[in-house]
């Protein structure tokens, strides 16, 4: 788990490239969309991977949850390049469909 980091400290300054150029790809966004959901939580998708490992637990709690929080914290970096810049200029459709609108286009439905 140490190569995690330090549960406890979230080292916000690896957010700055994110910031800066505030692009992503559609399916990346798509695919942080998700795992920030309940039912799919990156900590869980995670911890049920790793469950058979020989070398089980890999990760400890703490450092899962920090996963989510940092997952929320990427996702906010986005919801802010979203509200400065408009989604079509954050988000790079790798996947050949359209711009969405509404509550879709500022990613208020996370």
């Amino acid at each position: 788990g140490r190569g995690f980091g330090k549960h406890s400290h979230d080292e916000l300054s690896i957010l700055v490239p994110l910031s800066q150029c505030c692009r992503v790809r559609k399916s990346t966004y798509l695919r942080l969309q998700l795992l920030a959901k309940e039912e799919y939580q990156l900590s869980s998708m995670i911890e049920e991977s790793l469950l058979h490992d020989r070398l089980s637990p890999i990760l400890i709690q703490p450092h899962l949850q920090a996963m989510d929080r940092r997952l929320q914290l990427v996702l906010q970096v986005l919801a802010g390049c979203m509200e400065k810049e408009g989604y079509a200029n954050v988000v790079e459709d790798d996947l050949g469909t359209r711009a969405p609108t509404g509550a879709q286009a500022t990613g208020s439905e996370v």
